[in-house]
């Protein structure tokens, strides 16, 4: 029987190369390398500003700690996203405010985001699901009359467009997972991108205890004691081995996220005819990258079973995070357009490994569920 996964791991001879390299050098910890990588993907994407950290969860605690974020906050969110993004609201000590998607919609609906902005509102987390793309314009432009500050969770989103600009470049801040299973990964890891350059420096500083690297150290390259630490934080550097993998696969970004959009087409041209399916579009305006193909159908648990069965691994995506009690009253909030689209949605491989074969097999496969 094929097996067709739902994700894969980029993997080259020369990443091995590589990081060997590396590894032989000695040159381990965060350094030039990270440097690099922080410049050629801040250049990809079209930011002006990046910044690598040792996974996503922690990049978006930094972004909380930037802004002072705590204790008496509160972060307005999706609950259907990954744990990693929004644990940080916890760990930070804010609030997680859920809010509901627009009707028949992947996407947060922008009246209930403005009905739940209060005094004690400080950002919005809009998670752009599965690199498909919201309005994202219209949500940025109600985050800066309301004065909240605007995270772009941009985890699998890596590559997509709205407007011809690179998603990540409409927030305050974005942010993007590394996580192994990603179109580029660092085996872990994440990246902070802001334009403001103050938010920048004071990122710098929080990333690694609070140090400023400008005075920390003296002539004679000892810790200088009058080198303040203001703000003391912890460590959530990336290091150069890691960074060694993400600057190898930015070379070959294009060429898969190509492929990626290629299998999108052509599976959706295969199976579009099918009534009983719905297949989620993405913004108009925008042309993502789509990190799995997203179906809405009624019947969607049987659906699932029988395409495992057939060996095509699919998901439900996410699990709802307001299940968990350790958002505490968070989760009491009535989401009925979510409770909705979460019960149709199921997620289908589209992924630069596979080949026309496999496309082919994944549209028979579902053809055949539905005769």
């Amino acid at each position: 029987m094929k097996r067709i996964n739902l994700y894969n791991v980029v993997k080259s001879a020369e990443i091995e190369a590589q990081v060997v390299e590396v590894l032989r050098s000695g040159q381990l910890g965060s350094g030039d390398i990270v440097k690099k990588f922080e410049l050629n993907f801040a250049e990809y994407n079209g930011s002006e500003h990046s910044i690598a950290c040792s996974d996503m969860t922690s990049a978006i605690e930094l972004i909380f700690k930037v802004i002072g974020i705590g204790a008496g906050d509160e972060v307005l969110a999706s609950p259907f996203a990954c744990l990693s993004t929004n644990s940080a609201i916890v760990t930070s000590g804010a609030k997680a405010i859920w809010v509901d998607n627009s009707e028949n919609s992947p996407f947060l609906d922008l009246e209930d985001i403005a009905n739940k902005i209060t005094e004690r509102t400080k950002a919005l987390i809009v998670y752009h699901l599965a690199g498909y793309i919201c309005n994202i314009e219209k949500i940025a432009q109600l985050c800066k009359q309301r004065k909240i500050i605007l995270i772009e969770d941009c985890n699998n989103a890596l590559g997509s467009t709205y407007r011809n600009i690179k998603v990540g470049n409409f927030g305050d801040f974005s942010v993007y997972s590394f996580y192994p299973n990603r179109y580029l990964h660092t085996i872990e890891g994440g990246m902070i991108v802001c334009s403001n350059i103050d938010y920048v420096q004071k990122a710098i500083r929080l990333r690694k205890f609070g140090i400023d690297f400008s005075t920390f150290r003296d002539f004679d390259g000892e810790i200088n004691k009058n080198s303040d630490v203001q703000v003391i934080s912890n460590s959530k550097v990336l290091n150069n081995v890691n960074a060694t993998v993400g600057l190898v696969q930015l070379e070959q970004l294009d060429q898969k996220l190509s492929k990626v959009r290629e299998n999108f087409i052509k599976l959706k041209h295969q199976i579009k005819s099918i009534k009983e399916i719905i297949i989620t579009e993405s913004h108009k305006d925008s042309e993502p990258v789509p990190w799995v193909m997203l179906l809405e159908l009624e019947n969607r648990d049987s659906f699932l079973s029988y395409l495992k069965i057939c060996g095509v691994q699919v998901s439900k995506i996410h699990c709802r995070n307001d299940v968990y009690s350790g958002f505490g009253e968070s989760n009491n909030i009535a989401l009925p357009n979510l409770d909705a689209y979460e019960k149709r949605l199921i997620g289908i491989p589209c992924g630069w490994w596979l080949s026309n074969d496999d496309i082919s097999y994944v549209s028979n496969c579902i053809k055949n569920f539905f005769k």
